[in-house]
């Protein structure tokens, strides 16, 4: 018969348990100070980050985008969440086509290209601190063309 200590397993469980929140919380909280600068860089209140639909709101903003955006950004994760149906898989796929698709424009608007996007997809808590802490400035509208889809789009001047 095996003589197993249980108490010392569950211990050993539970201090991975209390480094693996710790390591999420530090994760979570780089990722959104990261985007809280990012949200002053663009003259937005960097606190905006920690409010879920106004943060969202603010982010349309930024990245030029209509208001009804919010709708499947921010709104469809909420009902995918707490609502179980096959809609609910549709809208799970709009919510990251469109999540994908502002943080592509969003880098875009600091000058970044689409290999940064991927950064800030796949390792957030690494590419949205550098963004927010670097020395890339917030271009807006004026300074850079950006098609519907993100994609810079070739200057066509005809002057020689």
């Amino acid at each position: 018969m095996n003589n197993y200590n249980w108490d010392e397993l569950y211990n050993e469980l539970g201090m991975g348990l209390i480094i693996g929140a710790v390591v999420v919380l530090v994760i979570v909280l780089l990722t959104l100070i990261g985007y809280a600068k990012v949200y002053e860089k663009a003259g937005h209140p960097g606190w905006s980050v920690f409010v879920p639909i106004y943060g969202t709101m603010v982010l349309v903003k930024i990245i030029g985008k209509p208001s009804w955006w919010v709708i499947p950004i921010s709104v469809f994760y909420w009902i995918t969440n707490f609502w179980d149906s096959s809609l609910s898989s549709v809208l799970s796929i709009a919510n990251l086509v469109f999540s994908i698709w502002a943080t592509n424009l969003l880098v875009h608007k600091f000058g970044k290209g689409t290999g940064f996007t991927v950064g800030m997809i796949f390792l957030p808590f690494i590419f949205a601190p550098m963004l927010g802490f670097g020395d890339d400035q917030y271009i807006g509208d004026e300074s850079v063309d950006v098609d519907s889809f993100g994609t810079k789009t070739p200057d066509v001047n005809t002057e020689s």
